[in-house]
Order: C-alpha cells, then structure tokens, then sequence
C-alpha cells in the first residue's frame, strides 16, 4: 500500500510523488480495461476511488476525478445500459419492449367523461429475451389451435350422441357441444400455452412482461406512483 510508504519519505519526497502517481495510473488504467471487456463500469468503482486517493499530480487527479465521476454515473444509469429482462446482454433499441401508461387528466360526471393522456415507456431488452418473449407464443400456438380442434370436435360428438339418446336427432346437441368444445378448448389451450410460455421465461432466467414485473421499472414505478396506470381510463 502506498500508504505506508508517507511516514519515512514523507508526502512531499519526490521518490513517493513519482510511486503515487505510477501506481495511481496503473490503478486507474485497470478499472478502464475492465469496461472495455465486460462494459461493466460497475467494479471499476473502487479502483478510481484508490487512484483518486493516491493521485498527487494535478494530470493524474484530474484523470482520476474524471474516471470517477463517469463511473458513478454509470451506475445510476445503469438501468439503461443492460437488458432490463436478463441484466447482462447488451440491449437495441429495435427490441425494447414498449409500455403505455395512461394518466387520467379531467373527470366530469354531468355529462359523464373522462380525458387523458399517455406515453410509451420502452423498457431496455435484448435480442435474447426478445425472442423469448415473442416467440414462444408463435411455437405454441399450435398446442393452443390444437386443444380448440380437439374440444370442438369432441363436444360435436358427444352433443350429438346425447341429444340422440334423448330422441332428438343428434343437430341441436352437436351445435351446443360444439359451442361448449370451442369455450372448453380455447381456455384449455390459452392455459397450456401460458404455462408453456412461462415455463420457458423461467428456464432462461428472465423476467416476463407481465404489468406485475414490469411495474419493478424504476421508471414505470416512478410514473405509476405519480398516478399513471396500465388500463386506459373510462368514464
């Protein structure tokens, strides 16, 4: 530690001046190398901390103030420099999953209305989680048009067959069990298919889209707290 080296020398020992400033650099030159492989600013923190501590020169205190301050504001924007979902890849702007809050303005209740207004907020997202997200949907909406098949053809059957036993001739009981096959079907493949998709948000270690997550936003929860909500207002 350089430290140790300002009781015999002296702070003002050109020897200790000249080690400082060396050391200073070096330390400062490893939190920039670590940015510029993992674009990670955030364990560079203590590293311009140090060099801060220990610059002497005015050049190196200025390199260090410079680096340090860059990093702390790296950190509080950091939220814009990942992929909310996941945290680690890189976002692009063509993938950020967009969210409208809407926020009521004016109220009347004679004549009954409401005005407001809203906003698209766009949440940082990778091309990772973007598939994820968008096309786990499209590979299941085969699971989900095949449940409603199924039931459809099911309920038809078993309609007909009961409406048959019960003397009619098999067309009233096909319509209402094909009816009922299409509202059994479609919320059996709506459930299968959102099981299948979080399933699969769950095995990559992401984040959903879901209101519930995406309120954690700093953004988001700051509007919502402001009086922003999900749903578009109605009078």
């Amino acid at each position: 530690d350089i430290e140790f080296l300002k009781p015999p020398v002296g702070k003002r020992n050109y020897q200790y001046q000249n080690i400082a400033d060396k050391l200073a650099n070096e330390v400062i030159q490893c939190g920039i190398d670590s940015f510029n492989a993992t674009k990670n600013d955030e364990s560079g923190l203590p590293l311009y901390e140090y060099g801060s501590l220990i610059a002497v020169s005015r050049i190196t205190k200025e390199r260090a103030t410079e680096n340090l301050e860059s990093c702390k504001e790296w950190i509080k924007n950091k939220i814009y420099f990942f992929c909310w979902f996941c945290g680690k890849n890189q976002p692009k702007s063509i993938y950020s999953c967009s969210i409208t809050l809407y926020k009521e303005t004016k109220r009347t209740w004679i004549p009954r209305s409401v005005e407001f207004s809203y906003g698209d907020i766009p949440i940082p997202r990778c091309f990772e989680c973007y598939q994820v997200h968008n096309k786990t949907p499209d590979k299941h909406a085969a699971v989900w048009f095949g449940c409603i098949v199924g039931c459809l053809v099911l309920g038809v059957i078993v309609g007909a067959l009961v409406d048959n036993m019960g003397g009619g001739d098999g067309t009233q009981g096909a319509v209402w069990g094909g009816l009922l096959g299409l509202l059994v079907g479609g919320l059996s493949g709506w459930l299968v298919s959102e099981r299948r998709k979080n399933s699969q948000i769950a095995k990559a270690g992401i984040k959903d889209t879901r209101n519930s997550t995406v309120s954690q936003y700093p953004i988001i929860s700051q509007r919502l707290k402001d009086g922003c909500q999900f749903s578009k207002p109605t009078a």
